[in-house]
């Protein structure tokens, strides 16, 4: 027999800086999102300073380069396959919107695992 698993969830604790800006947990920065969330309308396009942090967010998404390929904008729509759920779509230049899970880019980030 194998060695036991151990246990493969950890949790990133500590500060983190993103954009210039420290903030003293995970949960902080993801509150950032959460809040960015809630404060737009669906369909409605995010403006600055959002935009900007929505960007460099997406590039710690494991397809961050293919989905900022052709963005032009970002907006908060519901979920295509969960309806009752928000989240964040990167709105490309051809008009189409793809989304994305700000919590994975978060998560990727940080190295922290699910």
């Amino acid at each position: 027999m194998g060695k036991p698993q151990k246990n493969s969830k950890k949790k990133f604790k500590g500060k983190i800086e993103f954009l210039g800006t420290t903030y003293p947990s995970l949960e902080s920065l993801k509150a950032v999102f959460k809040a960015l969330i809630v404060k737009t309308k669906n369909d409605a396009v995010i403006e600055e300073p959002g935009k900007s942090q929505l960007l460099e967010l997406l590039k710690h998404h494991e397809k961050g380069e293919e989905k900022i390929k052709g963005a032009k904008d970002f907006t908060v729509s519901l979920h295509p396959e969960y309806k009752q759920t928000r989240c964040f779509f990167v709105i490309k230049e051809d008009g189409t919107k793809e989304d994305f899970s700000f919590h994975k880019c978060l998560n990727n980030m940080v190295g922290e695992t699910d």
